[in-house]
């Protein structure tokens, strides 16, 4: 039980030391509601990574799945996985820490997110694979410490582990499907942390993860959701579904929405693990956040719905370089 402990102990203390290094701010120049970073000159939106990339090796797993894997995701995966059983390990300590105090330790679950972000942070900074964050200060400035709901697009496995480093060493819970429990470590990651889960063919789940939800925002703890609901098979942006809204409407709490950036250059869908780095050109962009507090009062909830919803949609997009753009 003593290596857990300690384990537990370097997240916690690295969420106080370290700097955010990757981390940009860009001051407000928009015709729209979204901080872009459209004069760093480090940001290009019409560069395209995949060109002139060459994959290297590939080997196929057999089966239906047919899911691909690189030299770049063989050493990838062997050092996530590797690292991945003392993140599994400290998880279980804290399990047993929750089930012997009765739930009165740690009662909002950071701990378990505090070491899970660590494990991402550590395997993305040993594989040259963590992304630029923009406006992350400008945004929790804005925020004051308030509940939100932050929104971003999805197109890869690598999206998790990129919102966990943008969103930094804070607690949060993730709006996620009740299949990413079947994934080893991740599961556990989402139980123990009090995750919102949700089953999209059972009605009654999905109103208990709408509850817990609304609580979790209650207890002043943001969530986090794709609001796609799936990854996009080509990469580009996609409509929206309507749950977190609906939290965050009811809460009157912001909505922050976050354009990712070549996640599915790095970790393309048909590969087990990524493909190559993305500290280069990889990329997470805080937008402003959207008040759902101030809305017009003759609107309908579902007016009200619909209007965040396309102000959320116009902010991810306009923040997404050319090849994810919704079409």
């Amino acid at each position: 039980m003593l290596i857990p402990a300690i384990l537990l102990l370097i997240p916690s203390i690295v969420a106080f030391t370290i700097p955010n290094s990757s981390q940009k701010n860009i001051s407000l120049r928009s015709s729209s509601s979204s901080y872009h970073p459209s004069y760093d000159p480090s940001y290009d939106p019409s560069y395209d990574p995949r060109v002139n990339f060459n994959v290297g090796p590939v080997y196929t797993f057999p089966g239906s799945s047919s899911l691909k894997l690189n030299v770049y995701g063989l050493v990838y995966g062997t050092i996530s996985i590797f690292l991945g059983i003392f993140w599994w390990l400290a998880l279980k300590f804290l399990s047993c820490c929750y089930f012997l105090t009765n739930n009165k330790l740690d009662r909002n679950r950071k701990l378990p997110v505090l070491v899970s972000t660590f494990w991402g942070n550590l395997v993305m900074s040993l594989m040259r694979n963590n992304p630029t964050v923009h406006n992350r200060d400008l945004v929790m400035k804005t925020l004051k410490n308030r509940p939100c709901v932050f929104v971003a697009n999805h197109s890869s496995w690598t999206d998790i582990m990129y919102v966990a480093a943008a969103i930094s060493y804070k607690n949060y819970k993730t709006v996620a499907k009740k299949e990413l429990l079947k994934v080893p470590i991740l599961g556990t990651a989402l139980r123990v942390s009090s995750n919102v889960i949700l089953d999209r063919s059972n009605r009654r789940s999905q109103l208990e993860a709408y509850k817990l939800g609304l609580r979790w925002l209650e207890r002043g703890v943001p969530l986090m959701t794709f609001a796609e609901g799936t990854r996009s098979r080509d990469g580009r942006f996609q409509n929206f579904k309507r749950g977190a809204f609906k939290m965050a409407l009811v809460q009157s709490v912001p909505i922050v929405p976050m354009s990712i950036c070549y996640s599915q250059v790095v970790n393309p869908l048909d590969f087990v693990f990524p493909i190559r780095p993305g500290k280069s050109f990889a990329r997470v962009i805080f937008h402003q956040p959207i008040e759902t507090d101030d809305l017009p009062t003759m609107l309908t909830p579902d007016e009200k719905e619909a209007h965040v919803m396309k102000l959320v949609q116009e902010s991810i997009n306009g923040g997404l370089p050319h090849i994810q753009k919704q079409k």
